[in-house]
């Protein structure tokens, strides 16, 4: 009888450890079992300014975790460039940078599965509360940049060694600035500054200066940040059975992703409603 009851609990056990008989949606998502405060890699960009070898990986921090993806700041400040050189822009929205992330970027440093892991971002232009400036609108991005209260939430409310950014070789040779003694730089925030024509940033030092520098400073330097999908297969997310969230499309000219409220595509500029 004792034998008989081994027998059945062993079987009982055998089965409750068998895998349940659905498909899992992060097969294959290297993101899937990512936490805050990770360092992952993820794309490839020139950081050591030697052309000869080839792009290096990108290195990126969890900063927030979601149930379907999660939000990355680059580690190292990748690029020095303005924020914008039109003397009255719209901040963030008609800035150089975010036109440079959203292209330029975007298609040098990631594959095209990589660029289907990316998920579109909704991203809030709440405008500058000390100086009354006004919110610019939302728009929809591929790679962004932090704005303040996002600077605040993730690397704390104080100044700290967590808003310290050290500036790639490759950034350096193009110009950032760098601090003497901790070899840090200073990186643009996409929140303006005391009006259109500033942008607050973060000091080398980890300040956040809420007056900002002039736009078209060419010292300071871009933290990308960006949403990985962590429930889509890398192998199979160019599939095109790959459906769109309801909130979400894909222009018919171009194929980026865009919002489904959207009159045109921000990246072709063709109509999608009439």
């Amino acid at each position: 009888m004792r034998k008989v009851l081994a027998v059945l609990i062993a079987l009982v056990l055998a089965f409750s450890c068998m895998p349940v008989g659905y498909a899992d949606v992060s097969y294959g998502n290297p993101f899937a079992s990512a936490r805050k405060g990770d360092i992952l890699t993820f794309g490839s960009y020139e950081q050591d300014n030697n052309l000869y070898n080839g792009t290096e990986p990108i290195e990126w921090v969890v900063v927030e975790t979601f149930s379907d993806c999660i939000k990355l700041v680059s580690r190292y400040a990748l690029e020095c460039m303005r924020f914008d050189s039109d003397t009255w822009p719209e901040n963030w929205k008609s800035s150089d940078v975010r036109k440079w992330l959203n292209e330029s970027f975007y298609y040098e440093a990631f594959t095209a599965d990589e660029q289907q892991m990316i998920d579109l971002a909704r991203v809030p232009n709440r405008g500058n509360e000390e100086y009354e400036v006004k919110a610019q609108g939302d728009t929809y991005d591929m790679i962004f940049l932090l704005d303040e209260k996002e600077v605040r939430t993730y690397f704390g409310s104080d100044t700290g060694s967590g808003r310290l950014c050290q500036p790639t070789k490759h950034a350096i040779a193009n110009g950032a600035y760098v601090r003497d003694y901790s070899g840090t730089t200073w990186w643009w925030t996409r929140t303006p500054g005391k009006d259109l024509t500033y942008t607050a940033y973060v000091g080398s030092g980890g300040n956040l200066d809420y007056e900002g520098n002039p736009n078209n400073w060419e010292n300071g330097c871009v933290r990308p940040a960006l949403l990985v999908s962590t429930t889509r297969s890398m192998s199979s997310s160019s599939s095109s059975s790959q459906a769109p969230s309801s909130d979400m499309l894909y222009c018919p000219y171009c194929g980026k992703r865009i919002s489904a409220d959207s009159n045109f595509c921000m990246y072709c500029g063709r109509q999608l409603k009439k």
